[in-house]
């Protein structure tokens, strides 16, 4: 999902959220379902599973779509149990980015 667009260039209502959940969300087809949910939205993006057993999701599009890509990474598919969400908005890249600079 890499996009190769500079944030300024998007447009006011295109961002990218970076989504991490953790609970039961792996083995269950959260990173399918996220996928699935991604597409119905009209937005991009990419779900991995990370080595602490949580699901990493870096989502982009507009808005109002990632507030309801949100609402739903809050529950994953039935099969899942989220027992915490964080997020924020930037890509993976910038984060990186701030995070060695400070």
């Amino acid at each position: 999902m890499s996009s190769q667009t500079p944030a300024n260039d998007r447009g006011p209502n295109i961002s990218t959220r970076i989504i991490r959940v953790t609970g039961r969300v792996q083995g269950v087809g959260f990173r399918r379902s996220a996928a699935k949910a991604m597409e119905r939205l009209g937005l991009t993006g990419t779900a991995n599973n990370l080595t602490d057993g949580s699901v990493e999701m870096e989502v982009e599009g507009r808005i109002e779509a990632l507030e309801a890509f949100t609402k739903w990474a809050r529950s994953g598919p039935f099969t899942a149990r989220v027992d915490t969400l964080e997020w924020r908005d930037g890509s993976a890249a910038e984060v990186t980015k701030s995070r060695r600079t400070n």
